[in-house]
């Protein structure tokens, strides 16, 4: 059991020069962006593994609205995954506040655009996103975690390349829509990380 002290609550901005490994870039939302955050957020297999939360076009645009004047410290952050060499939206990801800011621990996750799938984009998103909500000089998070479906294999290789270790499986706690429309909860498998403090 870890006996660290826990230092206070960090207020630190979102860099300057974003997060980059020269392969993909995490920045803020643009008002350009939204077509293709659209079409990745309402594509059948994002929305087959994501809880059904917003029902209508209408509910998305305000989603996406929001995101343009999101901080870096607010309870729900996203952020856009883009090639750094055309800046062409690639995916996303984002962090959650989960509990009280005692606990420091965030909740992340990722959309990948359909014509984006399978090169990695999500992984490197993650893996560089994650250490920046642990470190000192970022967010200061003391947990960063992830769960899916147990039957999404494609999104457990992608935590664990994003740098967070399979934990376990929790029952029956994630609802999502069957393709009859009929909500059902699903096993899932959780991954995180614990930072260094």
């Amino acid at each position: 059991m870890s006996t660290a002290a826990v230092p206070p609550a960090l207020d630190y901005p979102w860099p300057a020069d974003d997060l980059t490994d020269g392969v993909v870039v995490v920045r803020a939302a643009r008002p350009g962006d939204e077509e293709a955050w659209m079409s990745a957020l309402t594509d059948p297999e994002a929305r087959r593994w994501s809880p059904p939360l917003v029902r209508d076009e209408a509910q998305w645009r305000d989603r996406f609205t929001t995101m343009l004047g999101q901080t870096a410290t607010d309870a729900v952050v996203d952020r856009v995954v883009a090639d750094p060499g055309d800046d062409r939206f690639l995916g996303l990801v984002d962090w959650r506040r989960t509990g009280p800011e005692l606990f420091r621990c965030v909740d992340v996750g990722y959309v990948t655009a359909p014509g984006e799938r399978g090169r990695g984009v999500a992984s490197r998103g993650l893996s560089l996103l994650v250490p920046w909500l642990l470190a000192a000089d970022g967010l200061g998070q003391h947990r960063v975690q992830l769960d899916h479906a147990v039957e999404n294999v494609g999104s457990c290789r992608t935590a664990v390349r994003g740098g967070l270790r399979r934990e376990g499986t929790r029952t029956s706690f994630l609802p999502l829509a069957e393709a009859d429309g009929v909500v059902v909860f699903h096993d899932i498998c959780q991954h995180g990380v614990v930072g260094a403090d």
